[in-house]
């Protein structure tokens, strides 16, 4: 399985990064949304996790850009975002 992880947060994206690695997910981060959506249409993946506020173009711009490309290259998609340091994360 490979996964495509856009996340800004860089050591969020490396923990999760690790952790699916050690579960046998091949797994590619992008930093912003420019370059997710970039890896997105250029590559095959089996799922997309997108951070919905990112910095140059946000997750849900990043679906509605594939979905305007008719780009089939993932199956599933996932939203996150962490709210504050106190609260807990909300899912898409």
């Amino acid at each position: 399985m490979r996964v495509l992880y856009v996340e800004d947060a860089t050591l969020l994206a490396n923990a999760v990064k690790h952790n699916l690695e050690r579960q046998g997910i091949t797994a590619d981060l992008a930093n912003d949304g420019e370059e997710g959506l970039d890896k997105a249409l250029k590559d095959i993946y089996d799922c997309v996790i997108l951070d919905i506020m990112l910095p140059k173009l946000s997750g849900t711009d990043i679906l509605k850009r594939m979905r305007e490309k008719k780009c089939s290259n993932a199956r599933d998609y996932a939203f996150g975002a962490f709210r504050s340091r106190n609260q807990s994360w909300a899912f898409g």
